[in-house]
């Protein structure tokens, strides 16, 4: 688990200070559960912000990047099964 120490202003830190007791209750890690909750809910927000992370669709930031690659889906799919057991096959010996 991750440890993070930081500084807010002590008016920020009274109001974070209620709402995580009033939402979490008056016990152990309350804070913690707070502070993990609100730095998940930034940063799934985040992940909306173009800024941070401009492609919107991934499928067509890498469209066309194998147009040049001859073979279709099924062929590179049953030459990466080829090469995969190939390599299996060299560690099983290796370790027998």
């Amino acid at each position: 688990m991750g440890e993070m120490k930081i500084s807010i202003s002590n008016n920020a830190e009274e109001i974070f200070r209620k709402l995580a007791m009033k939402k979490f209750g008056y016990k152990k890690g309350a804070i913690s559960m707070a502070a993990e909750e609100a730095i998940e809910d930034w940063t799934d927000s985040s992940y909306e912000d173009e800024e941070f992370f401009p492609i919107k669709n991934p499928t067509e930031a890498i469209s066309g990047l194998l147009k040049h690659v001859k073979k279709n889906s099924v062929e590179l799919q049953h030459e990466v099964g080829d090469i995969l057991a190939k390599k299996y096959a060299n560690r099983r010996k290796h370790f027998s």
